[in-house]
């Protein structure tokens, strides 16, 4: 009998009951798309405020030291000699197709990025001064130009490293190239700020090279094979307190 009242309910009733049935599954459909949205919002949220808090960090490592333009005698033109160079020019296009190869590492996160980077540079390059390479007492070369070499001197590995590492997505405000004194004298290496505990790391491919984790490497002002800072620079500003 129940079933018969069943069928008769669903048979005089067909439209409507078909209608309730539309009716029920959309609401489930629309209380999992309202599920779903929620995640995402709370998702932006989250990641907005993780975007504030790398701004305001840019801004304070950013103006810290005093902002200068750096001039430097780091390139030859053959036929007319030395010519005066931004050094912010050192850095390339980070989608540049000679540096693709170290979006690899992307998805790591920035403390392993910048340890492969510099493995690669230590294991890939081979030290060599410009006065045997070039005949030249100085000579900076783009990362193209050591990718197709393979050596060259302490400047050209650093600002190799320092491209790789934006080319494999670490902000260009926790890269800088530096030059500085050393005991045996001039050198250009990359300095590396460690988000963890807000520190800046030495990472040199050849001078005082370490395949030490980012995590265990000491505060740079505490190295002692290096000295005074003359300059230091990243992609979009240069800094210096007296350049030498």
């Amino acid at each position: 009998m129940v079933n018969l009242k069943e069928w008769l309910f669903k048979t005089l009733f067909k439209d409507k009951f078909e209608r309730m049935e539309v009716l029920v599954s959309h609401k489930s459909d629309l209380t999992e798309q309202l599920i779903v949205c929620q995640h995402k919002l709370h998702e932006k949220q989250e990641l907005s405020e993780r975007e504030i808090e790398l701004l305001k960090l840019e801004e304070e490592l950013n103006s810290k030291y005093p902002k200068k333009l750096i001039i430097y005698k780091g390139r030859f033109i053959p036929n007319h000699g030395r010519c005066s160079v931004d050094v912010r020019n050192f850095f390339s296009n980070p989608d540049s197709q000679e540096l693709k190869f170290a979006e690899v590492w992307k998805d790591l996160p920035d403390d392993e990025k910048a340890f492969k980077c510099l493995k690669w540079v230590i294991d890939n390059i081979t030290y060599i001064s410009d006065k045997e390479e070039f005949d030249m007492d100085e000579y900076w070369c783009f990362p193209y130009e050591l990718l197709n070499t393979r050596k060259g001197d302490c400047d050209d590995g650093a600002i190799l490293l320092s491209n790789l590492m934006a080319s494999c997505g670490i902000p260009y405000w926790k890269v800088r190239l530096t030059c500085g004194d050393t005991p045996d004298g001039g050198h250009a290496y990359v300095t590396y700020f460690r988000e963890s505990d807000k520190t800046w790391v030495n990472l040199d491919w050849c001078y005082f090279p370490s395949k030490k984790l980012i995590k265990d490497r000491t505060n740079y002002k505490e190295e002692k094979h290096y000295g005074d800072v003359w300059f230091s620079w990243n992609r979009k500003y240069s800094f210096s307190k007296g350049v030498k």
